[in-house]
């Protein structure tokens, strides 16, 4: 029997499995890939587009009290649109997972979903707490009129054409590799702990503390970030940096990319669709920064 070899024993025969010169039992293929994996994932992270120098500068213009009406105005409108697409990406990450009968990736991305959406109390979804905290700093500092992230989107910006391909390769990605391009939002959202861009964003809009009045900035600005990170009622962060629903979502999405991990060829799969979203990420925050440089005056 191919395979196999026979051993006598007193008043017993067993088989022990015998395997070809030059294979590797799988337990070994699937630890070798999943720190491979681990460690390219590590490497991705310090691509630009995981911590863009778009928001330091933003920071940089806010404290200084140079940040203009026009460079504010897009930057609002180009986040929302940016972060309109979080929920519809989840969404369609939670179909796939219920497509392929994957139960228990269902219910992870379903329990993501529900945070998102604060579990059905509308004053807490996160689309609408990210809507008032731009809107609130655009009324208050740049006496601007309030928008929606619908309406962001459905605009026709500047970044238009950046803004597509971003939309065009995430849709993508979450229909082909949902769990992976959920690791590399999660990650670029600073899900690993690290800064990233919600702590970045926090950064920038703590800048504009001083121009608000304390009770407005707590009540319209901090409630997004409070959500997201470990703030106080000030906005200032309490507790380790590895904390809050953001970090959260980032170590669930590397424990589903990690279990969905067996093989070499599933290692370059997840690198490919991660890959591409740092690039796509990269250039539409590129197109950004570029876009709020020409509206300096």
């Amino acid at each position: 029997m191919i395979g196999q070899k026979w051993v006598q024993g007193p008043g017993a025969t067993r088989s022990l499995p015998m395997r070809r010169p030059g294979t590797m039992p799988m337990d070994n293929i699937r630890h070798l890939a999943r720190q491979r994996f681990r460690q390219e994932f590590e490497s991705l992270q310090r691509h630009r587009a995981f911590a863009h120098p778009l928001f330091r500068e933003m920071k940089w213009l806010a404290e200084r009290g140079r940040m203009t009406s026009a460079q504010f105005e897009l930057f609002r409108a180009s986040m929302l649109a940016r972060i309109f697409l979080t929920i519809p990406s989840i969404a369609e990450h939670a179909k796939q997972a219920a497509l392929a009968g994957d139960y228990e990736m269902f219910a992870t991305v379903l329990r993501n979903l529900c945070e998102e959406g604060a579990n059905g109390d509308v004053s807490k979804m996160h689309p609408r707490l990210a809507e008032e905290a731009f809107n609130a700093v655009a009324h208050d500092v740049f006496d601007l009129p309030g928008t929606t992230m619908k309406a962001a989107h459905d605009e026709r910006l500047p970044l238009c054409r950046p803004l597509q391909h971003y939309k065009r390769t995430v849709a993508r990605l979450y229909q082909d590799a949902p769990t992976f391009a959920s690791l590399a939002q999660e990650a670029a959202s600073g899900g690993d702990g690290r800064t990233g861009m919600m702590s970045d964003l926090h950064a920038l809009f703590m800048a504009f503390r001083p121009a608000m009045a304390p009770e407005r900035f707590r009540e319209q600005v901090v409630p997004y970030f409070q959500d997201h990170l470990a703030l106080d009622d000030d906005g200032a962060p309490i507790g380790d940096a590895a904390s809050g629903v953001e970090c959260e979502h980032g170590r669930r999405a590397l424990a589903d990319a990690v279990g969905r991990i067996g093989t070499e060829d599933d290692v370059r799969r997840a690198l490919r669709a991660m890959n591409s979203f740092a690039r796509v990420q990269g250039r539409y925050f590129d197109a950004m920064l570029g876009a709020l440089r020409s509206r300096a005056t």
